[in-house]
């Protein structure tokens, strides 16, 4: 079984007294099996627009779909701004359809290495945790370094 929490954004992400990174909010989570066969369609989209994934917004959501909104997060902490936003229904489109504004146009400061593996994980979240500690070994943002994934 997999746990979809459906709801990754800023304010369900807690930092405990040790630096510990903390999920909270499973009020619309839930489990899907991990088996290939198995298809789970939900029929409301429930959740930050502004964070959720493609599949998400189409009422499929994945276990992959939280890593994408945990990509769009960092993406945002980065750059200050989402790469989406707007009206609820705005961000929702433009996630389906259009590719994310490059960060290193909004914060030049950004190294290269950064930027691919966010926007890499924007489109394709499979490689991101690897990619993403890879890249923050490199001389980048505090932030990056400071890090936990697990």
């Amino acid at each position: 079984m997999h746990v979809v929490h459906c709801d990754i954004k800023p304010e369900n992400i807690l930092l405990d007294p040790h630096d510990e990174v903390w999920l909270a909010d499973f009020g619309i989570a839930f489990a899907i099996p991990s088996s290939p066969e198995y298809s789970y369609t939900r029929q409301v989209v429930r959740g930050a627009p502004q964070f959720a994934a493609p599949e998400q917004i189409r009422g499929n959501p994945l276990h992959a779909s939280d890593q994408y909104s945990l990509a769009v997060m960092v993406y945002e902490w980065l750059c200050g701004q989402l790469p989406f936003h707007g009206s609820a229904l705005q961000p929702c489109s433009e996630h389906k359809s259009t590719p994310p504004p490059r960060m290193r146009d909004r914060v030049p400061s950004i190294s290269g290495a950064v930027e691919r593996v966010v926007l890499k994980a924007l489109s394709n979240v499979l490689e991101f945790a690897t990619a993403l500690e890879q890249a923050s070994k490199q001389k980048g943002p505090l932030l990056l370094q400071r890090l936990v994934l697990r």
